[in-house]
């Protein structure tokens, strides 16, 4: 006898065919009629069940193989993740060499404590001055002259190293021969070396010394407070303003810094002194260092418009003989051709200088 189950497990149904004519599960004789087509529907069952459960198997084959790449996927992250973590403990590692080597080099001598803590290499007054971490002042108070009052240079020539005095108004050297303050600083010690002065009448000049220990003349500073002022000298250097200009009952005149004087007068009256001479004294505005000035005469009309007196023509003259640095004696000289007819007018002007540069 031949038989045939369709397990449920398979999607059959658990029922059980024979060939042979049993009356529950045989095909033979009669038994066909009710049970052949039931048994092909088992059959049919299974196979829908074979091909559900081989879709299912191809699913999961495809979960498996996508699980699968991200699981390659996860290892490369961690291999990159590794290699990082590789390179940053080699990273820590070289810093940690660099600053066991940089403890190694340090020496202990060489480290300046807090005062008071008890270690050694105490901080000294510039850490009690606030200097570390605050705002006190870098060197101590009145340290040469900085910080605090300046003290007198007896001789502002004798000065070393970078020192702020006061310069005074006896010292020999004293720019502008008045007292003020005076900053020094150097290279080398009697070499090579430089001093800004500040005068208590706020000028400003500046002094050289060469590679020879010699200083030069003092150089001034001008600005628009200066340059338009009274001129004026000490030893031989100016010392005032660059220029200077004036009038007065005897004229004008301009003075130069440079010791350059201009003086000028317009109607200045010249008298009859005989037919050949007319002579009239002309008091300079400012006077002049020495009797080196050059006067120049110019016979004009008087102040109220009147042409000079028609006999009035001849060479103009200065009466030098005793030349004066105050005063000059100017005039016409003719061929006893003058007639007296009173007093003529001149244009006077006298250029020398006012003091003698060194």
């Amino acid at each position: 006898m031949a038989s045939v189950t369709f397990p449920t497990e398979l999607g059959g149904n658990g029922q059980t065919y024979t060939d042979n004519a049993d009356p529950e599960t045989g095909l033979d004789g009669l038994g066909y009629t009710v049970r052949f087509i039931p048994c092909l529907k088992q059959a049919v069952a299974m196979g829908l069940s074979a091909q559900s459960n081989a879709s299912a198997a191809a699913s999961y084959l495809q979960q498996c193989q996508t699980l699968r790449q991200e699981v390659a996927a996860d290892r490369q992250a961690v291999a990159a993740d590794r290699a990082h973590v590789d390179q940053q403990k080699g990273l820590v590692d070289t810093a940690t060499e660099e600053a066991q080597q940089s403890a190694a080099n340090v020496d202990a001598d060489n480290i300046v404590h807090k005062p008071g803590s008890g270690l050694p290499n105490a901080a000294g007054e510039a850490y009690r001055r606030e200097v570390v971490g605050g705002d006190g002042p870098l060197m101590v108070r009145g340290f040469n002259g900085f910080g605090g009052q300046t003290t007198d240079a007896t001789n502002i020539d004798e000065l070393q190293g970078t020192q702020l005095r006061r310069q005074r108004g006896d010292d020999p050297n004293a720019f502008l021969g008045t007292s003020g303050h005076v900053l020094h600083w150097e290279r080398v010690a009697g070499g090579v070396a430089a001093q800004l002065i500040a005068t208590d009448g706020g000028e400003l000049g500046l002094r050289i010394r060469s590679s020879g220990g010699s200083w030069a003349p003092s150089h001034r500073f001008f600005s628009d407070r200066n340059i338009l002022g009274a001129v004026s000298q000490f030893g031989g250097i100016p010392n005032g303003g660059l220029i200077e200009r004036g009038s007065n009952s005897f004229g004008r005149y301009v003075a130069l810094a440079d010791g350059t004087l201009s003086c000028t007068k317009q109607f200045l009256e010249i008298d009859y002194i005989n037919g050949s001479t007319l002579r009239g004294r002309w008091t300079f505005p400012k006077p002049f260092s020495n009797s080196g000035r050059i006067v120049h005469v110019t016979l004009t009309r008087s102040p109220s418009g009147v042409a000079p007196p028609s006999s009035y023509r001849g060479a103009s003259w200065e009466d030098n003989q005793n030349a004066s640095t105050s005063y000059a004696d100017v005039g016409f000289l003719g061929n006893n051709e003058f007639a007296d007819e009173g007093p003529a007018y001149v244009s006077v002007s006298a250029e020398g200088s006012w003091f003698e540069q060194v």
